[in-house]
């Protein structure tokens, strides 16, 4: 009584009765998408941008003077010749392609291997992430795949369709885990079902009385710690009949990805569940690593918030639904992992298949190449220009010369950033 029901909750139990006392503009996701973060854009200053902001006036300072210079002289024709051939030779297109041709090819790249990026500056912000940032349920862990293991009384044939039929009625995780691991195709009516949210469900099926759920609901005990993950205890007809042990089942390469990741950034696990997988988490991550459990969508933000502002980090963060949406805004770069192609993450920067997440480390390895890539093409267009200039204002270069080298320099950086981001992606 009092309690809130969310849209997409389901009844599994008895009728109940319903009294709607807030409007959809008061509701849990909107109140999510309202906070301050979801009205700030991301601020896109990218180096590239910054340096060609002063490339116009830097051509026309130098044309104003070389025409000046050689009017200064008596020679017009030489004047006339240098002015517009310096206009012609300092072309921007070249700064402007070494950036957005790179760019373009890494996405293509990227895309080519089920990782999505919204915007092409978004590379650029990969390349300076220190700090990276995993929530653990369907990120870390398989969402469809969960490890199950049995200690206790064997269960025959008879027996195990009595427990998957009361098991069969129950919509949690660890109940559908045990049920396909009892492999049961037929299964029997249930009466006097009871379902305790959190704890258990018990139920009469052939006049046998079962009981399946924690420590503290089947067996009026302290709830234990599993080593392996949760606990499920079975009771038939008031005797213990054994554990069902259920482990999360971590995607594959979990372990060498922490192991490669941690070599250049520091890592922090979030997880809105307990933390019966700490131990697990343990073995895997460093001593230094900082796991919180427990955590509600506004406390994962503050996080987020509380690593940028006091730690002074460039936070990635990857998640993998709309609970994550504040973090996902908040970080400097958000990654939604999704093992369906129609998931719903208007607040990612990023989206990427479940299929690729062992290679999350050479996916930011290929970002941070890019960023080198754009560097280098922009040397070399650069020294391009400045080779130009040096011919253009002594009027050595015809016109019709120039006209000809600037779109052969736009080619050549063309070729350069493409030879050299497929050559990256092979190598990777």
């Amino acid at each position: 009584v009092g309690e809130i029901i969310y849209a997409g909750g389901k009844q599994i139990g008895e009728k109940i009765e319903l009294v709607v006392i807030k409007k959809v503009s008061q509701s849990y996701l909107t109140n999510l998408w309202n906070k301050d973060v979801f009205k700030i854009e991301k601020k896109e200053s990218l180096f590239i941008h910054n340096i060609s902001n002063y490339f116009t006036v830097i051509v026309f300072i130098i044309s104003a003077l070389s025409s000046a210079f050689w009017m200064w002289k008596g020679e017009y024709v030489t004047m006339w010749n240098a002015l517009t051939t310096i206009l012609i030779i300092a072309c921007p297109c070249a700064l402007l392609l070494s950036s957005t041709f790179t760019n373009g090819n890494v996405l293509r790249v990227l895309s080519k291997n089920k990782f999505y990026l919204r915007h092409p500056n978004v590379i650029e912000h990969l390349s300076q992430i220190n700090h990276i940032v995993f929530d653990k349920t369907g990120t870390l862990t398989q969402g469809k795949k969960l490890k199950v293991q049995y200690v206790g009384q064997s269960i025959d044939k008879d027996l195990g369709m009595i427990i998957a039929s009361l098991l069969e009625q129950s919509t949690h995780p660890l109940s559908k885990a045990i049920f396909d691991y009892l492999n049961v195709i037929e299964t029997i009516s249930v009466s006097d079902f009871k379902n305790v949210p959190g704890h258990g469900i018990e139920g009469w099926i052939n006049e046998t009385h079962i009981k399946i759920g924690s420590d503290s609901f089947v067996n009026n005990k302290v709830d234990k710690k599993g080593n392996l993950g949760s606990r499920v205890n079975i009771k038939v007809d008031g005797k213990i009949l054994g554990v069902f042990t259920v482990q999360n089942s971590y995607r594959y390469g979990f372990s060498e990805l922490m192991k490669n990741l941690q070599k250049n950034y520091t890592i922090s696990v979030l997880s809105g569940d307990n933390d019966a997988e700490a131990q697990n988490l343990q073995t895997v991550l460093k001593g230094g690593t900082e796991m919180l459990f427990n955590q509600s969508p506004e406390e994962k933000l503050e996080y987020i918030a509380y690593l940028q502002n006091l730690k002074k980090k460039k936070v990635l963060m990857i998640g993998d639904g709309l609970n994550d949406a504040g973090a996902l805004k908040q970080s400097n770069v958000g990654l939604a992992i999704t093992e369906e192609a129609n998931n719903f993450t208007p607040a990612a920067d990023g989206i990427f298949d479940a299929e690729q997440f062992s290679k999350l480390d050479q996916f930011l390895n290929f970002a941070k190449s890019g960023k080198k890539i754009i560097l280098i093409s922009f040397i070399v267009s650069v020294l391009y220009n400045i080779a130009g200039l040096y011919f253009a204002v002594q009027g050595l270069l015809a016109p019709v010369i120039a006209a000809v080298l600037m779109p052969a320099s736009s080619i050549s950086i063309i070729l350069l950033t493409y030879g050299l981001t497929e050559l990256k992606s092979k190598t990777l």
